[in-house]
């Protein structure tokens, strides 16, 4: 799934460069994240509850899974950091 089709689809109103300034946002956040917080406290990480939160993250795993075969990296990098977001922030 690409990043293009979900902005026809009106899922995403950003241009390449709020894709760019999300992605720097999530990989910000995922790199303070981890140096806050030791092995064992993001070991001990609850597992996803929620179920609308899960199935989010289906999707997400899903698009990165095909756009990591079809050669969109920028698309492929977007899904795995927003996943990572997603699953840090749950709590």
């Amino acid at each position: 799934m690409s990043l293009e089709i979900l902005r026809m689809m009106g899922a995403i109103r950003m241009g390449s460069f709020g894709v760019k300034m999300r992605l720097f946002k999530d990989l910000v956040y995922t790199k303070g994240f981890f140096a806050k917080h030791s092995d064992a406290d993001i070991l001990a990480i609850s597992i996803l509850k929620d179920k609308r939160l899960e199935m989010i993250m289906d999707l997400w795993s899903v698009a990165g899974i095909h756009a990591y075969y079809c050669g969109a990296t920028m698309d492929h990098l977007v899904t795995i950091f927003r996943g990572l977001v997603i699953s840090l922030k749950k709590d």
